[in-house]
């Protein structure tokens, strides 16, 4: 049932091509209102696949949902595509405001035991040529792929292993300068605009040189390898051993990534759950 709801408020949003881009091109306050709930109810239909709400939550989010759906056409929304659609169904560009962040409260990660040591004990393996690579932890989404990434993350072990740890959510929009301005800010850096690349880029150069970091990725959309050559190239001056792991519901990422080893995250067992 929350599969179904995911897949509809998708929909919607498709509808709309980019969301961020309308609402601030938008100088309506019914607009800007109606884009809000629709931001607010996707958000809650993607927790209920974490969560496993009740029936009657599902029948609720269903009819909001649809009101709103209706409210689209009362105020004339129409589509605006501003490049060419990728098959489907990796056409989807969603361009919300969601964040996650690194940590993880102690007995929040029940039943992935197994899948925790897997991935600590390959970001261990000192076997590797590169100075850095790329693993990824993949699964549909509802399985708990950044609550797992925040527990590696938090491990004591990684703490111990790594000169520095970084957390970046990229969500739906990869945009190199972005994401390299929110690595730096979150090594410590400066929380500025850069006004060039080379400029985050050099910042970035100067806080990981030398370092063995271990880097967190959440929530990877981006298909397009070409940006994920120009991030990584940006990357590659860390000590030898350093680690990006990415977590994404999408094998194509997997593979534009570049991952060295894929962690394929499936569904917890009755007892488990």
């Amino acid at each position: 049932m929350a599969e179904i709801l995911f897949d509809l408020a998708t929909e919607i949003l498709k509808s709309m091509g980019s969301l961020a881009a309308e609402e601030r091109r938008s100088s309506s306050n019914l607009v800007r209102d109606w884009i809000k709930r629709l931001k607010k109810v996707f958000f809650e239909a993607d927790d209920l696949l974490d969560d496993v709400a009740t029936e009657v939550k599902h029948r609720k989010l269903f009819n909001k949902v649809d009101v709103i759906a209706k409210d689209k056409a009362s105020l004339n929304l129409v589509e605006r595509r501003q490049q060419p659609l990728l098959p489907e169904p990796y056409s989807v560009q969603l361009n919300l405001d969601r964040e996650t962040y690194s940590f993880v409260p102690d007995g929040e990660v029940i039943g992935r035991s197994d899948d925790k040591n897997k991935i600590v004990n390959f970001l261990l393996d000192s076997k590797v040529e590169e100075n850095v690579v790329v693993i990824s932890n993949v699964g549909l989404g509802g399985l708990g792929k950044t609550t797992l990434a925040q527990c590696v993350f938090s491990d004591e072990i990684i703490k111990k292993n790594f000169d520095k740890a970084l957390w970046v959510c990229v969500s739906d929009v990869f945009e190199v300068k972005m994401i390299a301005e929110k690595i730096a800010e979150s090594g410590g850096g400066k929380k500025d605009n850069y006004p060039q690349l080379d400029a985050v880029q050099n910042e970035l150069r100067k806080m990981l040189d030398g370092k063995k970091y271990f880097l967190v990725l959440d929530d990877v959309w981006n298909e397009d390898p070409l940006k994920w050559s120009r991030l990584k190239n940006m990357l590659i001056s860390g000590a030898k051993g350093s680690k990006i792991l990415l977590t994404t519901r999408s094998d194509v990422v997997v593979k534009v990534s570049g991952s060295v080893h894929k962690h394929k995250l499936g569904d917890l067992s009755e007892e488990e759950a």
